[in-house]
């Protein structure tokens, strides 16, 4: 898989938020990176943009309050970049 089918993660907020999968437990041991804020990139290490996967993106820790959700469908959807905004 090259770089061109990774997820790239665009942190339009104030703060930097950690990509954590949707089935994860919470504790953290879920997480998949993070992006800090104003920044795009792979904030989901190298899932495949068109992943069937939930991912859900937390303000400041792995298991800080949920800002972001993207959905399976999306994914499956292949919808590129995920954009994490001030108000989601």
């Amino acid at each position: 898989m090259g770089t061109e089918d990774w997820l790239i993660v665009e942190n339009r907020t104030d703060g930097e938020v950690f990509v954590t999968d949707a089935g994860g437990n919470g504790n953290g041991n879920s997480s998949l990176g993070s992006i800090g804020a104003g920044s795009s990139g792979f904030g989901a290490g190298a899932v495949d943009r068109c992943a069937e996967r939930a991912l859900v993106a937390h303000a400041g820790s792995p298991d800080g309050p949920v800002v972001a959700r993207r959905t399976a469908a999306e994914g499956q959807a292949c919808v590129d970049p995920w954009v994490i905004g001030p108000h989601d």
